[in-house]
């Protein structure tokens, strides 16, 4: 996912919204950060939830204000697409 961002989608500054409760979650996050960082990028923020959340819009907030091009979420589809419709609210 790092390269991804780094070359397919040129990112240069991303944020990550990690699940603390998934220890595969919080591993893919330390993966993507040290390979992105490596590659150049810059890590805007670093926050994290609690799987099964409902409200998303104080991170949210944070990530925002941090200003990243894009958010890197290893996460369950079901909290992603939560998280997804918060921050269009938030945009």
């Amino acid at each position: 996912m790092a390269n991804f961002a780094t070359k397919t989608l040129k990112l240069k500054k991303v944020a990550i919204f990690t699940d603390v409760k998934s220890d595969y979650s919080k591993g893919l996050a330390k993966f993507f950060k040290e390979g992105f960082t490596k590659a150049g990028g810059q890590i805007t923020a670093e926050l994290d939830f609690n799987g099964g959340d409902k409200d998303f819009k104080a991170q949210l907030t944070a990530i925002k204000a941090s200003g990243p091009e894009g958010v890197f979420i290893p996460a369950y589809y079901t909290d992603v697409a939560l998280i997804c419709i918060q921050a269009k609210q938030l945009a």
